[in-house]
Order: structure tokens, then C-alpha cells, then sequence
């Protein structure tokens, strides 16, 4: 089910969910005469003895009949098939891991309710992704348990991040800053520096983070100027905030 997150005025000017879109790419993936499954006969008596499409994996019901040492076993065979590059595994993967990582998502927004949460979404998302391609699963006993910890992880880094971008940017100006503001010095540091990164940047990348960032233009807004996909978008915004973040200073102690 959609989360309500949003007014419809809201979903009219921010970006969709990728959660959502996700969604909606497992539920087409699924619906040809051969749908993703899984030989519940070779997990023993806790799944029915058939071939299970992954939708079914993803109903709560289904959870309820399977014991965690074979819930874990089921989730080890996906993971390996999605490190096996087949893509379609990847997202199946995802349509099955949606219920907790809509929970999870919904737990992160109701911190940041004036954030757009289709950002925290992706963000959410990519830790996820990440996790499910590289992290260390072999030795988890639950590792759905990883994933979910590690997208929730990077839901809330990106939440942190805002928060500090928010004191960092509120009084950077076209002009640069505005001294007159009455500040701590940490802070003026961490806007110098934001400042001082940002011209590095490629002009077009730091006009792309200071609209989506600063001004609250939407990522459809801009990718509909550019004349390319929102997901293309979202990469460059991806790529230009990891080239941002190497560029900034290391915190000093204390602050």
C-alpha cells in the first residue's frame, strides 16, 4: 500500500517515490506466465512444496509460515542470484524486501516531514542496493535484518546531512555569506567550506544540488528542463554530492 505522506498538492510538486516506482516494476515484472519464483519444495515443510512467485514472499502471511533459519535460507538464494547480475533478481529482491523498507522509510520521514521523501526514499534505497551488491551477508543469521539496518543507516546519514546542510546553507546567498548573521564560528566554518567546495564543483552539478537542496525545486522540475529521465537526474545529483562531500573538511573534534 502507498504511504499518505503527502498531500495531493505535494505529489504534484515533488518527485515519486522510488519506493513507489519500485513497486510498481516488481508488480509488472510479475504479471508474465513465468513470474520470478522460488522451489519452496527445497526449503522443506515450512514453504508449500511449489514454485513460489516472489509476490507471495513479499506477503506477510507468507513470512508467518516460514521459521527464521529458513527465512534466513530463502533470503540467502536471493541475494545470490542478485550477485549473479541477473537485474530482474536485483529487483525482486527489492519488491520483496518493500514491506519493511516502507516502514522503515515512513520512521525516517516523520522526522524530516518538510523534506521531500522521495530523496529519502532514494537514499533509503540506494543503502539497500549497496548492501544487497557488496555487504559482508555471509555470516548474518537473518539477513534481511542486515539490509534493512543498513538502508535504515543510510536514511538517517542522509537526514544528518540535511540537518547540517540546513544550518550550513540558511544564510548562503548568491553573494556568498552573510556575515552579518549572527552565528557560532563552527558554523560559519561549515558554510565557508560548503562555499568553497561548491565552486569545484561543475557549475551545472552545484546548480543541480542548490536548486534540489536549497531552493526545494523538485528533481521532475529539473529533469524536465534538462530534457532527461528524473532516474538520470538522480544519478548526476548522486555522483556530484559524492564529489561534494570528498571535497569537504573533515569535522574537528567536538563539533
Amino acid at each position: 500500500m502507498a504511504r499518505a505522506r503527502r498531500s495531493a498538492a505535494h505529489e504534484a510538486a515533488f518527485s515519486p517515490s522510488p519506493l513507489d516506482v519500485a513497486e510498481r516494476s516488481f508488480r509488472l515484472m510479475l504479471e508474465g506466465p513465468e513470474p520470478l519464483s522460488i522451489d519452496g519444495a527445497a526449503f522443506g515443510g515450512c514453504l508449500p512444496a511449489r514454485r513460489i512467485p516472489l509476490d507471495e514472499l513479499a506477503d506477510g502471511l507468507m513470512v508467518v509460515w516460514v521459521d527464521r533459519r529458513m527465512w534466513a535460507a530463502v533470503w540467502r538464494q536471493l541475494i545470490a542470484r542478485a550477485r549473479a547480475g541477473d537485474t530482474s533478481w536485483t529487483l525482486g529482491c527489492v519488491g520483496v524486501a518493500l514491506p519493511g523498507l516502507r516502514r522503515r522509510a515512513d520512521a525516517l520521514a516523520r522526522q524530516a516531514a518538510h523534506l521531500d521523501s522521495a530523496d529519502l526514499d532514494a537514499e533509503l534505497l540506494a543503502g539497500f542496493l549497496t548492501s544487497l551488491k557488496t555487504g559482508d551477508l555471509d555470516l548474518e543469521p537473518q539477513p534481511i535484518v542486515r539490509l534493512l539496518a543498513d538502508a535504515y543507516n543510510a536514511g538517517r546519514r542522509y537526514l544528518r546531512r540535511n540537518r547540517a546542510a540546513e544550518v550550513v546553507v540558511e544564510n548562503l546567498g548568491e553573494d556568498g555569506i552573510d556575515d552579518s548573521v549572527d552565528v557560532d564560528h563552527s558554523a560559519q566554518r561549515a558554510r565557508q567550506s560548503l562555499q568553497a567546495a561548491m565552486s569545484v564543483l561543475n557549475p551545472a552539478d552545484a546548480e543541480l544540488i542548490r536548486r534540489t537542496r536549497v531552493d526545494g525545486v523538485s528533481m521532475a522540475v529539473c529533469a524536465r528542463e534538462a530534457g532527461m529521465k528524473e532516474s538520470t537526474m538522480f544519478v548526476r545529483r548522486w555522483r556530484a554530492e559524492v564529489r561534494l562531500r570528498q571535497l569537504l573538511p573533515a569535522p574537528r573534534s567536538g563539533e
